[in-house]
């Protein structure tokens, strides 16, 4: 008799750790990418005749772990950052002087780059043209999905920081249309701290630096260099 207690209860223990092997399993792989949706924060607006498009679109994933509601927060906080930052009060005061048949704009488009083995990577393109201003801004807002913290270039490409580093300089040196901008460009770069260097994650793993309008040089668009590559 008590034998085939001790046999039931062997084979219950068998299935309760079954099953929580299933569920560890599938926990894992909820992990390792993200189901999101993504949302139009439509602030436009009108000045007398002049009428400007301002909009943030908003990503957000779903569950409800705390990493996933701690990027859902930061991802939040970026895009009011953005609608604060915006130039529309610029139109409110100047809309008599402005040519309505301009096209006003302060836009943000957002794109899921990467979403696979743990880490999301989002695109941010914004532009601007606010009848006499024009602005434009690129980057990146990574995350670990297993943790909900912020993922830095150098994490990103599995590097120290001083490999980093010495990859991006060593991408910049080779670059031939830079011209008389490659020694200011490269004197900028050597200053910068890794943590404030944007980038993105490409759908195949390419780690992009990016570097915004006139932020490294006379450059009116945005710079783009890889240095790394996940796999």
């Amino acid at each position: 008799m008590k034998k085939q207690i001790i046999s039931k209860i062997s084979i219950l223990l068998c299935i309760t750790l079954a099953i929580e092997s299933v569920c560890l399993v599938r926990d894992v792989s909820a992990l390792s990418r993200a189901k999101y949706t993504k949302q139009t924060i439509d602030k436009s607006t009108t000045f007398g005749k002049v009428k400007v498009e301002e909009y943030y679109e908003l990503i957000q994933l779903k569950g409800d772990t705390p990493a996933i509601q701690k990027i859902n927060k930061a991802l939040r906080k970026d895009c009011n950052k953005f609608i604060k930052s915006s130039y529309v009060e610029y139109i409110k005061d100047y809309s008599k002087e402005i040519n309505y048949d301009d096209e006003c704009h302060w836009t943000a488009s957002s794109y899921v780059k990467y979403n696979k083995k743990g880490i999301i990577s989002i695109k941010v393109e914004s532009s601007g043209w606010l009848g006499r201003v024009r602005v434009t801004d690129e980057y990146g807002l990574n995350y670990s999905l297993k943790t909900g913290k912020r993922i830095y270039l150098h994490q990103a490409c599995r590097k120290s920081k001083k490999a980093t580093k010495k990859a991006l300089i060593k991408v910049i040196k080779k670059q031939k249309d830079f011209g008389t901008q490659k020694k200011y460009a490269l004197k900028r770069v050597k200053k910068m701290k890794l943590k404030k260097i944007d980038f993105y994650i490409k759908k195949n793993g390419k780690v992009m630096a990016i570097f915004d309008q006139y932020e490294i040089g006379n450059f009116a668009y945005t710079q783009e260099f890889k240095v790394g590559r996940r796999k």
